[in-house]
């Protein structure tokens, strides 16, 4: 997923006149201020939307043609490793490129961190037997290059070391908790068209301290990419680049994000451009380089959804295509039997055959 470059187009088809959006938008000059929202367990309310994808077992035929996900259900996986020490590795680079971009933490903190990712409570976790430990935090969003679900990923590397810590250290960790915490909800918690803008990009952040202050912010290093992407997509295998190894702990959840009415915040800001489009839809193409068993299409709907008839994600179609909102990669260019399918799309959701 990492090597995907979704770019998508600034200019008109001139085959058909019809122009598809580039993934590009206009940079905001300014944070804009939200709700905070919250994350709470799927099951509390099955999500509706997800019998409209490709698999599923309620899923009616034209999914084969379209997925439609919602922006605000995504899949949240925390993983925790345990590196080896730098004595066992040929890639002492890499190992300090990773390591430096760690921070401390409580062992109890590192707990509740896993919690607040899948809102699910740990089990069978191999902590280590110290007080604090230190620890590199990346995070990964993406869509699922089979079914279109949105995912979001952390992982947390852990580093051996032979310190001794002082209680200053330990109080030090104690009080950056907050906003370490503060930090992995800001990207737990993207939602709506960011959820789906930033997981079409396949974004990628290694969370790095602020300098000046005792904040945090998710960062972009060029020459850190090649490290961190391998570590994004590592499995459970037990090296990284010559980095032994050991998976502590692996869980994941389908959640549902709700807005909060009394709690406001600012939009995490990932460096990167947001899409300033309007609407309550998207319509995403697949890369050339996913499955041809991966739907075509995908719809994502970004509003609530009262009423999830087909009548009603035929109209949000409609929506998308009348407002050009189509997502997709690199020279991506609609040719006749794309929209040929995108017809049959339309046709099956407004009840035609």
């Amino acid at each position: 997923m990492r090597d995907m470059d979704w770019t998508g187009i600034n200019r008109a088809l001139h085959a058909t006149g019809n122009p598809v959006s580039s993934f590009r938008g206009i940079l905001h000059e300014s944070q804009q201020v939200q709700q905070r929202p919250t994350v709470v367990l799927a099951d509390e309310g099955p999500h509706d939307l997800l019998r409209w994808t490709v698999g599923h077992e309620s899923a009616p035929p034209w999914t084969a043609i379209g997925s439609v996900r919602h922006s605000d259900v995504v899949d949240y996986e925390f993983r925790c490793y345990m590196a080896g020490t730098l004595g066992s590795t040929s890639h002492p680079r890499t190992y300090a490129r990773l390591a430096f971009q760690s921070s401390l933490i409580t062992v109890e903190g590192l707990n509740k961190i896993a919690t607040l990712w899948t809102t699910k409570p740990t089990s069978g976790w191999r902590l280590p037997d110290r007080a604090i430990a230190r620890a590199t935090f990346l995070f990964q969003t993406y869509c699922d290059p089979l079914t279109w679900q949105i995912r979001r990923v952390l992982k947390c590397m852990l580093w051996p070391e032979d310190v001794a810590y002082n209680q200053a250290m330990i109080d030090m960790a104690y009080d950056a908790q907050g906003n370490l915490e503060s930090a992995i909800l800001s990207v737990q918690q993207l939602q709506g068209r960011d959820s789906v803008w930033y997981a079409l990009q396949s974004v990628t952040r290694a969370l790095s301290a602020t300098v000046g202050d005792d904040g945090w912010t998710w960062a972009s290093f060029d020459d850190f990419i090649e490290a961190f992407g391998t570590l994004l997509e590592l499995p459970m295998g037990p090296s990284l680049d010559g980095v032994p190894l050991q998976l502590l702990y692996l869980d994941n959840a389908l959640l549902r994000i709700r807005e909060s009415v009394d709690a406001q915040s600012e939009a995490v800001d990932l460096g990167l451009e947001r899409d300033t489009r309007t609407g309550n839809s998207m319509i995403a193409i697949r890369s050339p380089t996913w499955p041809e068993t991966c739907p075509k299409f995908c719809l994502y709907v970004l509003s609530e959804l009262a009423d999830n008839s087909e009548a009603h994600l035929h109209q949000l179609l409609e929506e998308a295509r009348s407002l050009k909102n189509y997502y997709g990669e690199g020279n991506f260019r609609f040719t006749r039997s794309d929209w040929q399918a995108l017809h049959r799309w339309r046709t099956a959701l407004s009840g035609g055959h």
